[in-house]
């Protein structure tokens, strides 16, 4: 009973938000974080897909990714993304800004230019959420007249540090559930929690006309899609078609980071995620996410937050605002 009733809630929700879609903005900056963006891009790809689904195949929401300028946009892990200059969607309304983190949001925060477009966009936007360096962004925003409670109902949200980078999925996973019904979240949620699993095992450039550059840069995104799994740093080498000295040497060049401590760092991130946006148990996510076991995960946690995992789900989701709950993982295995 309780699934036919959640059926027609969620073909009701269809039906009034058939016509209009949302339209998302991620505002980026240099060295923000790639998986942050992967993540959200995923995210809302794979309620896009949901969406067609059941309906006429039309494209729900449209995410853009935005700069002051535009262009090319490096992320912390050498990786470039295209982006809209901010400047020209001044008209637009968004129904949620994410402001992303990265070292050249400080330099950001004390230009007149996106501080002047912010002032114009934040009033009506529904939610904005910024996260690390981000928050100064926001910050001066707020300094130059924006007030938060500016725009009636807004939900505005600051993550403390780059550790805490998982709330914007929960917000954008809160928001799917809102647009589309609890059966498309929990779908979406359940595809983005084992998207790492999947692979990007064919996107190593082959070939001798390839340089190390390239071939560290598709290693970086292998690492990032298959954190999930026990890796050997000497066999993403020779995928790569390097040796192991150089291919560590190339990779500490272009991510300032070892491959294991890159690997590391992945891992940890999509826990985080998994441990705020989802139910799972701490078991299950130590499992989806490669650790040996729960005890793992837990010294790792209490050695880089200074807390358990469960601590660390406890103090996340006691920042949550009230509205956002958490997305039930409807699959077998928790």
């Amino acid at each position: 009973m309780q699934s036919s009733m959640t059926q027609k809630d969620d073909r009701a929700v269809n039906a009034e938000v058939e016509a209009a879609g949302r339209t998302i903005g991620v505002v980026l900056f240099e060295g923000f974080s790639f998986l942050m963006m992967s993540v959200i891009s995923d995210l809302f790809r794979f309620a896009n897909e949901a969406h067609a689904a059941r309906s006429n195949g039309a494209t729900f929401y449209d995410v853009r990714f935005l700069s002051l300028d535009g262009g090319q946009i490096r992320s912390s892990s050498s990786l470039d993304v295209w982006t809209h200059a901010c400047e020209m969607h001044r008209a637009t309304r968004f129904d949620v800004l994410f402001i992303g983190d990265g070292e050249g949001a400080r330099l950001a925060a004390a230009q007149p230019r996106l501080l002047r477009w912010l002032a114009a966009t934040l009033p009506g936007c529904p939610m904005v959420e910024a996260f690390a360096e981000g928050r100064e962004v926001l910050d001066a925003a707020r300094a130059r007249g924006w007030r938060d409670g500016g725009c009636g109902q807004a939900t505005v949200r600051a993550a403390a540090d780059a550790s805490d980078w998982a709330t914007p999925t929960t917000t954008a996973l809160a928001r799917v559930k809102r647009d589309l019904g609890v059966l498309v979240a929990h779908e979406v949620a359940s595809r983005l929690s084992s998207a790492g699993a999947s692979a990007l095992n064919s996107v190593f450039v082959k070939g001798s006309a390839a340089s190390s550059t390239q071939r560290v840069r598709a290693a970086v995104q292998w690492f990032e899609a298959n954190c999930t799994h026990a890796v050997q740093v000497s066999d993403v080498a020779r995928m790569a078609a390097m040796s192991e000295r150089n291919f560590l040497r190339c990779f500490k060049v272009e991510t300032g980071l070892t491959p294991l401590k890159f690997l590391l760092r992945a891992r940890l991130e999509l826990t985080s995620t998994l441990l705020v946006s989802t139910d799972l148990s701490l078991d299950g996510i130590a499992r989806r996410c490669g650790w040996r076991g729960g005890e793992t995960m837990a010294r790792v946690f209490v050695k880089r937050f200074a807390c358990t995992p469960a601590e660390y789900r406890l103090r996340a989701r006691s920042r949550m605002p009230k509205a956002t709950e958490c997305i039930p993982v409807v699959q077998g295995a928790n």
